[in-house]
């Protein structure tokens, strides 16, 4: 009972194991899923931070006042910055801060990706262990099966044979002795693997030895009285 108990606790702790191993599967899966979307949208922030740049290098109107139009008057104003220009800086402020902060998670998700992958790696090590365990249970419980078998058969034969020789007990020592001779060759048949009722049958041999050793020594005991009565 103590086995099964063991094999029932191997099977829960596969389908724990397992279980685990398909919802990280599907975690990765969504993981990895995060990951090309940012990395997408980093490649977009630098394509446009990179423009931004060339755009302002090539006129260089940020960071220099120059002669702007006025929309309102329609004259020319001196020492004042182009304000399209200006905001297209601060766009482009903003736009670093935010490739900051993604590439920030990206390295989170890389590092979660890769915890996940050796979480992974080890339930499928597991997972092969165990799978290895019930499959030698199996086989274990098989080769079982077929062994009782074998075993009950001897068993059933050693019995028949005892009744059938115990028959032969009331016949005398000789017969006895004969008996007696069998049941040792049924012992050993089976001793190694059923020890404790081979002790048993031993046991029963040995008393019936002490029987025809009494026999015996009653067979000797009658000449003597035969002869003290002539």
């Amino acid at each position: 009972m103590e086995h099964n108990i063991h094999y029932d606790e191997v099977n829960s702790v596969y389908d724990s194991v397992k279980q685990l191993y398909l919802e990280y599967c599907e975690e990765l899966n969504n993981e990895k899923k995060r990951l090309e979307l940012l990395n997408n949208n980093i490649r977009e922030i630098k394509d446009y931070i990179k423009y931004l740049q060339e755009y302002h290098n090539s006129d260089s109107f940020v960071f220099s006042p120059r002669g702007v139009i006025s929309k309102t008057t329609g004259k020319k104003q001196e020492g004042v910055y182009d304000t399209g220009k200006i905001i297209d800086f601060t766009d482009a402020e903003k736009k670093e801060q935010e490739l900051e902060y993604l590439e920030n998670n990206k390295i989170s998700i890389e590092e979660k990706i890769k915890q996940l992958e050796k979480n992974i790696f080890l339930l499928e090590q597991n997972k092969k262990i165990l799978k290895e365990v019930t499959t030698l249970k199996e086989r274990y419980d098989n080769e079982k099966a077929v062994y009782e078998e074998e075993q009950k058969h001897a068993i059933d034969k050693y019995v028949e044979k005892r009744e059938e020789l115990q028959k032969c007990l009331k016949d005398g020592p000789i017969e006895k002795l004969s008996y007696l001779s069998h049941m040792i060759d049924m012992v050993n048949s089976f001793i190694d693997n059923d020890p404790v009722r081979a002790k048993l049958e031993l046991m029963k041999i040995k008393d019936n030895l002490q029987d025809v050793s009494k026999d015996l020594e009653e067979i000797a005991k009658v000449p003597e009285e035969g002869d003290n009565l002539l």
